[in-house]
């Protein structure tokens, strides 16, 4: 049931699927044409693939519009448009085309539990067996850039090693065919700020002293340092403006003779961490034999190695 223009666009007025690209690709079918009523003047929509001149006939309507439905999605089609009259038809009209749209993916989630590292995770929401998919990544909210272009449609999570610790960044998914594209929504994940270790009060004198600390990120840009009387109650700020980069500061205005928690915070645009001092230090391994009991304090904290046969609990459990 083609309808082949004025019969001179296919020399054999046939419809067939050759576009001349080496592709084999079908007409697309649609719905058989309506007779149309005696005396009526009616419009006979029609639809070609390749950009050629040779159709399948959609609809036959009354009146100047018509909604073709039931179309592949992120498909490109072509239509020509002719009147119909008792026992005679209009030439085509010009050729017009339009591409359906393409499902959105969605972005499912943002894991930044790694540090350096943010775990992008999506679905696909539609069929198509060809494209990509792009990730976009920002840090003000805007779609951003590229940072990857994934060909394999069947990945669903890709790794973003290329982020500065302590950071906000945005990412959207982007569905890419030939003839549509499609963004997920936009999420937010904040990369781990690294907190210092090894905090160590190196001299004192009777209103302050020195301390040092050493740094498990090159991208702090600040470090603060704040006290507490008798290593109790609220902290307050004692020492500010102290650089990312350095491991050492003077302390000032404290108290002559007076006791004081101190402990020293890491700095970054979107995060803050204040130092600790790991239960099981990075390198090594605690050992727990079958029958033993291993109690800690909370919070504990592992940045080693634990082997444990036996049982590990808080000593608030007893």
């Amino acid at each position: 049931m083609g309808l082949h223009g004025d019969d001179r666009d296919r020399p054999d007025g046939a419809v067939g699927n050759d576009c001349g690209d080496g592709l084999d690709r079908p007409l697309v079918e649609r719905r058989p044409r309506h007779d149309p009523v005696p005396g009526a003047p009616l419009a006979v929509f029609g639809l070609g693939v390749c950009g050629r001149f040779w159709y399948a006939v959609v609809e036959t309507v009354t009146g100047t519009t018509d909604t073709d439905t039931g179309l592949n999605e992120a498909t490109r089609y072509y239509y020509r448009v002719r009147a119909v009259y008792p026992g005679t038809n209009s030439q085509l009209s010009n050729e017009a085309d339009a591409a359906t749209d393409v499902s959105a993916p969605a972005l499912d989630t943002l894991n930044a539990s790694v540090v350096g590292e943010i775990t992008v995770e999506w679905s696909l929401g539609d069929s198509v067996n060809e494209g990509s998919i792009e990730i976009y990544r920002s840090t003000d909210g805007s779609l951003g850039s590229v940072v990857t272009t994934i060909a394999d449609l069947s990945t669903t999570s890709w790794t973003d090693t290329a982020v500065a610790d302590g950071r906000q960044y945005q990412y959207t998914v982007r569905r890419v065919t030939p003839e549509a594209t499609a963004d997920s929504g936009q999420q937010s994940a904040t990369t781990i700020l690294p907190a210092p270790t090894g905090l160590a009060v190196d001299s004192v004198d009777d209103t302050g002293g020195t301390v040092s600390w050493t740094s498990n990120t090159t991208d702090a840009t600040g470090h603060r340092i704040e006290v507490r009387e008798d290593n109790t109650g609220s902290w307050t700020v004692a020492e500010t403006g102290i650089a990312g980069n350095v491991e050492s500061a003077s302390v000032t205005g404290l108290r002559n003779g007076q006791l004081y928690g101190l402990r020293v915070v890491a700095l970054a645009p979107d995060a803050e961490s204040i130092d600790y001092e790991p239960d099981i230090a990075a390198g090594e391994t605690l050992a727990i034999a079958s029958g033993e009991t291993y109690q800690f304090e909370k919070p504990h904290v592992n940045s080693g190695t634990v082997d444990n046969a036996g049982t590990m609990q808080p000593d608030d459990t007893q």
